[in-house]
């Protein structure tokens, strides 16, 4: 069986889920320790503020993240992430997680955005509700308003995609490469010049235990 490290995104496409979908897939196709890159994404009509979902799947060299048999590079890998098989979960909006938890284990990261989208909120499940069911069942649960952080920052909550993309770098630092991470972000600079300011400020909230 291929060896795996999966990717899911959950929010609402005005948080930025392209913004971290493109990072990981140009990551994927980046780094030499990643031999494939497969990506799902929901197309829904522009303009709608429904919930939306991403995943980004990665088919991983032995040499550096594996316990599995060998495999051949003409494996295929499905797009669809299988259950308890994420090891990042990028919850934009917090209540999207709740969709998803089959997907959760105890070995994965979930990063949440700590902010309920104004046409997604539940009685039953508070931001604290959900970051204390969570914490029973993943490796670790980092929560923070990044869209808020963003708009204290720079008065842009798009860049909060970029502070996330930075806290998962620094928490997969084994994984993930920072160099590389900071010259795929280098090429958005002409979109916004605070998208490697951003990324930084998201890696420098986590500290290395």
């Amino acid at each position: 069986m291929a060896n795996t490290y999966n990717i899911l995104i959950t929010g609402f496409e005005k948080q930025g889920i392209d913004n971290i979908l493109r990072f990981f897939e140009e990551y994927g196709q980046s780094s030499h320790f990643i031999k494939r890159t497969v990506r799902d994404r929901e197309e829904v009509k522009v303009g709608t503020n429904i919930p939306q979902t991403a995943s980004v799947r990665y088919l991983i060299e032995r040499s550096i993240y594996s316990t599995g048999p060998e495999y051949k590079m003409e494996d295929e890998i499905s797009p669809t992430i299988p259950p308890e098989g994420a090891h990042l979960v990028i919850g934009l909006d917090p209540l999207e997680i709740m969709n998803n938890l089959k997907l959760i284990s105890e070995r994965t990261l979930v990063i949440l955005n700590a902010n309920l989208n104004s046409n997604n909120v539940n009685e039953t499940y508070t931001v604290g509700k959900i970051v204390e069911l969570l914490d029973q069942y993943v490796r670790r649960t980092i929560c923070m308003n990044f869209e808020e952080l963003a708009l204290i920052k720079y008065n842009k909550s798009h860049l909060a995609s970029f502070m996330i993309l930075g806290v998962a770098v620094k928490e997969f630092i084994g994984f993930f490469r920072k160099e590389l991470a900071l010259k795929i972000l280098s090429s958005k600079i002409s979109e916004d010049p605070n998208s490697i300011k951003s990324f930084e400020i998201g890696y420098n909230l986590i500290s290395q235990d």
